[in-house]
């Protein structure tokens, strides 16, 4: 966790994604939790609370336990994702023939603040406070964290490898032997 008190510890097992939660120092548990599909990554939200993504659904829970909200793909494939201090971002890929991709942006908690379709195939995803930064295959767009506004989009060289997000308004796409800085247009 970001504050160092506790550390989350995921697996899989025959019951599905396994989440224990340790507080530092102590052999115990402090929480245990089964959740649903194959374990693919987990973050902390804040320091008790942490988003698990299995290859079914993206759970937030508490580090005691609570289970606050599960999301369900709905069938789509997680394609790329960020999870940082104020909540997750999620590229579900709905029909990869039709390069079809939404865009869910959740807070601490797992409540949907914006749910957009992507003009384009997501590569990677980061966020910065206020913004949601998407990698394409050439092209890097954004949209606001929070509400419907739609996406900006800028075109980048099409061997982009990721992206962070440097600041509120701005990202860096990293490629091979480069970095190219990209600024927020509003």
């Amino acid at each position: 966790s970001e504050n160092g008190r506790t550390v989350a510890l995921v697996g899989a097992s025959a019951s599905g994604t396994v989440v224990d939660v340790y507080t530092v120092g102590d052999e115990d548990p402090l929480s245990t939790s089964v959740l649903s599909g194959f374990p693919l990554a987990a973050g902390y939200t804040a320091s008790n609370k942490l988003a698990v993504l299995t290859d079914t659904a993206c759970y937030t829970l508490s580090t005691g336990g609570k289970l606050y909200d599960t999301v369900s793909y709905n069938g789509a494939s997680l394609a790329a994702y960020s999870i940082d201090e104020n909540g997750v971002a999620l590229a579900l890929e709905v029909d990869r023939l039709l390069a079809n991709y939404r865009v869910l942006v959740l807070d601490k908690k797992g409540n949907v603040k914006s749910d957009a379709q992507s003009p384009h195939r997501v590569c990677a995803i980061a966020l910065s406070d206020d913004h949601v930064f998407v990698l394409g295959e050439n092209e890097v767009s954004w949209l606001k964290r929070r509400g419907d506004a739609p996406f900006e989009t800028h075109a980048v060289p099409e061997d982009a490898l990721g992206i962070a997000a440097l600041d509120d308004r701005t990202a860096r796409v990293l490629f091979p032997a480069q970095a190219l800085d990209f600024a927020v247009t509003e």
